[in-house]
């Protein structure tokens, strides 16, 4: 390319000769092996030269079978660089009506190629359109060029060459005739060059996909709210392609919106034509848009706070779309879904105790911990001092509030107490570990915090990276798990963690003592002398 030869001359001599001494050392090293491999025999003039270009694209739509020959489509090649073997070396030589472009066809990557061949397809143009040959490509897509001359040659299109094909993308490259070939046994020349440009469908597409989803709201409370405990609600969408969704689209059909224990549900339209606007819109799953439906007693009013219309793109093809059903209230058997999150924290001490082990808490209704509100939660640890899981509550309507009774517990969800000899105490963050919940407040936290004050014998206490103890996260003492399940707490305090065998320790001081003396003595006697 041009842009090559400034860079060479400025250069440094110093760089110069530094590249040439290890490229003396290379060659030295490799041998002529080296040069050997990349021998070229001479032309065979007796072979007769010629190009086949079987032309193809791609259609994404498909997943397989999805590549299919363009026939009758126009294919130009044009000679650039004339191709002689000299010393086993294949020379590239441009052609004068090419050489202006100064650019260098040997030793180019992928890039540089592509880059030529559209420079050089350029200056086709300006050296009159009949220069180089035509031909048409057959039922299978080849085009084929015999008698052709040693040398580099540019294969390309004209503008809407393949528009036929629904292809706007033309075909540029360039090509060696005949074709180099390696081997471990010798190089070799290719005479019956072969290739195989491909392409892909342009244009609208049909991978296009839209999510749609529907939430129920109660616009009194500014509140979502889930569908009844284990039972399934069904709504249906449909898709259309005009604004007053009357026309829908060919070949679709109404998609079921299914709620289990839920406050949303979500349903995707497959297919679909890229480069269009889509509307959806409520249906009663017959194909009649309806503006509400009513179940059991109750009138969800269809909502679209985002409008009804969205667009898929060949660049972005998967769409998506978020519209409600809407009430004054929740119904009956619906809920407001509100989040406890339960927090599991370990200390040692003041510092926070890195451990691995399982701990449990129970949620109950009452305040004596007898009744359990739902399944135990694992409060489980890797490696850290702290963990949180969040659990929704059920909420009955916006007028109630929802409280439980939350304590750390055993795998069976009964009860810990202090006074059970657990190896550590721990204290909830609410007292009574009281929670309430209302549709104003949705979410609450309570942390149990588990304190230890001694560890197993020979543990050591892994300090909590950014600690007060361990300001640069760098202590990586191991330590010995301690939950419910899992190493409990000891009866020993936290090991220092150097286990430095001291015999070792003096051996090591004492040779470093004989060899400071007798480097003292070596320079007494240099000093004498």
């Amino acid at each position: 390319m041009k842009g090559r030869e400034p860079f060479r001359r400025k250069m440094s001599r110093l760089s110069v000769l530094l590249l040439v001494s290890f490229a003396a050392f290379f060659l030295m090293t490799a041998g002529a092996s080296a040069s050997e491999s990349d021998r070229m025999p001479e032309i065979d003039g007796s072979q007769e030269l010629s190009l086949s270009v079987t032309m193809t694209y791609t259609d994404p739509n498909l997943e397989t079978d999805n590549v299919f020959a363009m026939s009758g489509v126009e294919v130009r090649l044009v000679q650039v660089a004339s191709l002689a073997v000299n010393g086993g070396s294949a020379d590239y030589t441009l052609l004068d009506a090419y050489a202006r472009s100064g650019i260098e066809l040997a030793g180019m990557t992928a890039s540089e190629s592509s880059e030529a061949a559209e420079a050089l397809a350029a200056l086709v143009g300006e050296n009159g359109s009949s220069e180089g040959k035509t031909a048409t490509t057959d039922s299978e897509g080849k085009a084929v060029f015999s008698g052709l001359e040693a040398g580099m040659y540019l294969i390309f299109q004209e503008e809407s060459a393949n528009a036929a094909y629904g292809v706007d993308a033309i075909m540029t490259m360039l090509i060696s005739v005949p074709y180099p070939q390696t081997a471990s046994d010798g190089n070799s020349w290719i005479y019956a060059v072969e290739t195989y440009p491909k392409t892909e469908l342009s244009g609208a597409k049909t991978n296009g996909t839209i999510t749609v989803t529907k939430e129920f709201y109660d616009i009194e409370a500014n509140q979502t709210y889930y569908s009844p405990e284990d039972e399934e609600v069904i709504f249906f969408v449909g898709l259309f392609t005009d604004e007053a969704c009357t026309q829908r689209v060919e070949g679709s059909i109404d998609l079921p919106l299914s709620f289990v224990n839920s406050s949303s549900a979500s349903a995707t339209f497959k297919g679909l034509t890229t480069d269009q606007t889509y509307y959806i819109a409520e249906t009663d799953g017959s194909g009649n848009v309806v503006t509400s439906v009513t179940k059991d007693g109750t009138i969800f009013q269809a909502a679209y706070p985002n409008g009804q219309a969205v667009t898929i793109t060949q660049d972005q093809p998967d769409g998506s779309i978020t519209f409600r059903n809407t009430t004054a209230g929740i119904p009956e058997h619906y809920y407001y879904g509100g989040t406890l999150t339960i927090t599991k924290k370990t200390m040692f001490g003041e510092e926070p105790y890195v451990t691995t082990g399982t701990y449990y808490a129970g949620i109950f209704t009452d305040a004596a911990f007898t009744t359990l509100a739902g399944e135990v939660v694992e409060l489980k640890l890797e490696d850290a001092s702290s963990v949180s899981v969040d659990v929704r509550i059920h909420m009955a309507d916006d007028s109630d509030e929802v409280t439980y009774y939350v304590t750390e517990t055993d795998s069976k969800g009964t009860p810990l107490s202090n006074d059970d000899n657990l190896g550590f105490t721990f204290k909830l963050s609410k007292e009574g570990g009281t929670i309430t919940l209302n549709s104003k407040n949705l979410k609450d936290e309570i942390v149990i915090t588990n304190e230890y004050e001694q560890v197993e014998t020979q543990t050591e206490l892994k300090k909590e990276p950014g600690s007060d103890s361990d300001p640069d996260g760098t202590d990586t003492d191991t330590d010995k798990e301690a939950g419910t399940e899992g190493a409990t707490a000891g009866s020993s305090t936290p090991q220092t963690g150097d286990a430095t065998p001291l015999v070792l320790t003096i051996a090591v001081m004492a040779a470093a003592l004989a060899l400071l003396i007798l480097l003292a003595q070596i320079r007494r006697a240099q000093s004498r002398k």
